[in-house]
């Protein structure tokens, strides 16, 4: 009761009075009891040392007295002190664990597991703390008290954050907001909405974030504790900066430093110190921002905390590079970068953790590229994008490619792998096999860097004045699908007349041409070969370079053909995958009977589609098999398509961002069973294995998905697990009758002996010409209408993989 009522003194003399009774009765348990309340006391006075001897002391009396499971609490409790080491903590809970497991007290085993896991999140061990806290879940959850519940669910949320997974983050935030708000206890809820913010910020949701940071702090001050308060002043003044709040961040974080002797301010005092140092730069105080961010990484070096020293270098690259300190600039960078490599290294060894992870880090990446650049570096520059990229994709792909890989299964698909990212030397070997010029992509916050590679070695690097929101609005206003006639997505359009030729020229093709093609068109120039390799970065995910349109009225395809990756690096894998025996067996996928549709989508007939196999079959002869209408079950796909030289479907394919997994091409249903219901989604497209040198998308948006760090996720990824070293997917919705004009072309300039890159470029020439000839007619309920000539209905194809 001293204790609650905060008469420390007065508690402590009653509990050594306590343990002298207890010493002299030799009552171990009531030893122990005491112990840990006096190891209690402690923790609150912030005497980490007598902390942590008191519940040592109290571990020994329950050892001594046979009871593992109160021996086991007092070394948990051991372990809160913050004057311990990670290593040494989780040493300790180590023992506690082994005393526990075999007696089945799981509510102890959760909280153990609980704390075993945070320790290991700060010691930047993510993957091996993901799987000590999904361990405790179920237990606490079950059986522990609401607080506990809540605390775990903050726990697991910075665990999903960490891993770069800010939306899942959120929904157990929101959960602990939510239990604590039912606690009614205020400093519970103070962190919890800490951690709703920090979610929302990761989120790019700064107005929120602001919001519930300000929120944190009323009822951090409603607690009373200092460093609670201290910890929402910090927040607060991190997301005022993103808002150009100079002046209020310097005088709030000013004002929680003055606790930042409290040891549990450590940590805290790093972040403050950054957020110190960038309004000192906003404000003009390059001087002043110095000696903060340098104040920061001391701090961060000593926590050994590799993702808060990688946070205090970022910002003191920041500050080197604004004070033309390119040296030192190159040197933090480096080490920031070096540091993310190995919080890489400890993810879970799911591809779905690891795919986020390159969203995290990308600040970092776009400062070093920025540095490189500068100080005239572009090889260098080039290599720190290329270890940015698709890092996850490649890691999924070595796992495939490597002896017994484990596939995908309910929802869990395995990424064992941790491979290097490419060298120098790597990325030009790359290129040279090619044998064309690679255009490669960065989008950055406020501009975007070109390089243009050779496949002699020579690498130049541009960079232009456009920013991501920019480009993000290009990229839309140039990727607008054929609105007047049928399509491969959720239903027809009524059709109409195309609008003349002239008009459907988007300007932002034009205008994506000077900002992407024009800088490095030179070195385009000076190379004799016609092919191009692209590999985009962000927003430009979306653009289909073949539509770009130069000052005189070309568009790039009439110059290049053109082939994508979302990395150098994944040509590394697709390589391996390269058959080039030529379609000696294929199956080829259309119009799948949709009469018992159980799904929302509006999916019609495709009677183009349906012709479009048949000319392929036509073509490759007896080696083809057909499945259309009630033969192109889901279920028979599944059984065929291993062995084929050629995968072709020309369906539906609906793409869902959210559910990257779920995303998928419509077939027959033969019953409602997985498996069998007539979606084959990209969960079951993992599952396969298939050895065909192509796989073609003929579907709405097939090459389309969720744009992260680590490229698209969506349809194509997973041919590429299965095995196929080039896809031929679209970027938005595909017109019928278009479709199926362009692929009997494609096949047919492919099978004369052309490569696939070569085969896209003269079947999209044709379908240009035959547009423009006014030779393309679809039936509408008006009657026959002449389609005109535009982007919309050819350029959706790309070639993705290898040419």
């Amino acid at each position: 009761m001293l204790q609650a009522a905060k008469d420390l003194v007065g508690a402590r003399a009653r509990f050594d009075e306590a343990l002298r009774l207890y010493e002299s009765i030799h009552d171990l348990r009531g030893m122990g009891r005491t112990y840990s309340s006096l190891g209690m006391l402690a923790w609150t006075r912030g005497n980490w040392k007598e902390d942590q001897e008191s519940y040592s002391r109290a571990a020994d009396a329950f050892g001594e007295a046979g009871d593992p499971a109160l021996q086991a609490q007092a070394l948990r409790n051991m372990t809160f002190s913050l004057d311990m080491s990670d290593a040494e903590a989780i040493e300790i809970l180590q023992r506690a664990w082994a005393l526990v497991r075999p007696f089945g007290e799981a509510r102890l085993q959760g909280l153990i597991l609980h704390q075993w896991g945070d320790r290991l999140t700060n010691m930047g061990d993510y993957g091996a703390a993901l799987e000590k806290l999904e361990a405790a879940s179920p237990l606490i959850d079950r059986l522990g008290k609401p607080l506990e519940a809540a605390y775990l669910a903050t726990s697991l949320g910075r665990a999903y954050r960490l891993h770069g997974l800010p939306e899942e983050a959120l929904t157990y935030q929101k959960k602990a907001l939510a239990i604590s708000e039912r606690s009614g206890d205020q400093r519970s809820i103070a962190q919890a909405l800490r951690a709703v913010a920090v979610a929302y910020a990761a989120l790019g949701r700064h107005a929120e974030a602001l919001d519930f940071a300000a929120r944190s702090l009323s009822f951090a001050r409603g607690s009373g504790n200092p460093v609670t308060i201290a910890f929402a002043i910090g927040l607060l003044a991190a997301y005022q900066l993103e808002v150009g709040q100079y002046s209020k961040v310097i005088e709030l974080a000013q004002s929680a430093l003055l606790d930042k002797d409290h040891p549990a301010m450590r940590e805290e005092e790093v972040f403050l110190r950054i957020s110190l140092g960038r309004a000192y730069l906003g404000v003009g105080r390059l001087d002043d921002a110095v000696g903060e961010v340098d104040r920061a990484v001391s701090l961060a070096e000593a926590l050994d905390q590799p993702a808060t020293l990688a946070w205090a270098l970022r910002y003191r690259a920041l500050v080197r590079s604004r004070r033309h300190d390119a040296e030192g600039a190159l040197l933090d960078s480096a080490r920031g970068i070096a540091l993310f490599e190995r919080l890489r290294s400890t993810l879970a060894r799911r591809d779905f953790f690891k795919q986020g992870f390159g969203d995290l880090s990308q600040e970092v990446f776009t400062l070093a590229i920025d540095v490189r650049a500068e100080s005239g570096d572009a090889a260098g520059a080039w290599v720190v994008a290329e270890q940015a990229r698709a890092r996850a994709f490649q890691d999924l792909l070595a796992t495939r490619q490597s002896a017994g890989a484990s596939k995908e299964t309910l929802g869990v698909l395995a990424s064992d792998a941790s491979v290097e990212a490419p060298t120098l030397e790597d990325l030009k070997a790359v290129v040279a096999r090619l044998r064309s010029p690679l255009l490669a992509y960065w989008v950055g916050p406020r501009e975007t860097f070109i390089w243009a590679v050779t496949p002699r070695g020579k690498v130049e690097v541009r960079r232009v004045d456009v920013d991501a929101t920019t480009l993000e609005a290009l990229a839309r206003a140039a990727s607008i699908g054929p609105a007047s006639v049928a399509t491969r997505g959720t239903g027809p359009a009524p059709a109409a007349e195309g609008p003349p030729a002239s008009s459907t020229r988007s300007p932002a093709l034009r205008q994506l041409y000077e900002l992407l093609i024009k800088p490095v068109e030179s070195v385009l120039q000076s190379e004799t070969t016609t092919r191009v390799t692209v590999i985009p970065h962000g927003p430009l995910f979306r653009v289909s370079f073949a539509s770009l349109v130069d000052a005189r009225g070309r568009y790039l395809i009439e110059r290049f053909e053109l082939h994508y990756a979302p990395a150098v690096g994944v040509f590394r894998f697709t390589g391996k995958n390269v058959r080039g025996q030529g379609v000696k067996s294929a199956l080829l996928v259309a119009d799948p009977d949709l009469s018992q549709q159980t799904s929302s989508e509006k999916l019609a007939p495709l009677a183009g589609a349906r012709l479009e196999v048949k000319d392929a079959a036509l073509r490759f002869g007896a080696g083809s098999e057909i499945l259309i209408g009630q033969q192109a079950t889901e279920e028979r796909v599944r059984s065929l398509v291993g062995g084929r030289d050629l995968l072709h479907f020309a369906t539906h394919g609906i793409v869902s961002d959210r559910n990257p997994l779920g995303s998928y091409l419509a077939l027959t249903s033969s019953g409602l069973e997985p498996g069998n219901d007539g979606r084959l989604t990209a969960a079951e497209i993992y599952r396969l294995d298939i050895s065909a040198d192509l796989v073609v998308l003929s579907a709405c948006r097939s090459g389309a998905g969720k744009v992260t760090g680590d490229g698209i996720i969506g349809l194509t990824r997973g041919f590429f697990y299965a095995g196929a070293p080039s896809v031929l997917a679209t970027l938005w919705d595909l017109a019928d009758e278009p479709a199926r004009f362009l692929m009997r072309r494609f096949y047919a300039h492919w099978q004369a002996g052309g490569s696939k890159a070569s085969a896209l470029r003269a079947s999209q020439l044709d379908l240009i010409r035959a547009l423009r000839e006014g030779k393309v007619v679809v039936q509408t309920p008006f009657g026959p209408t002449r389609l005109s000539e535009s982007p919309a209905l050819w350029a959706s194809f790309v070639l993705l993989g290898e040419p």
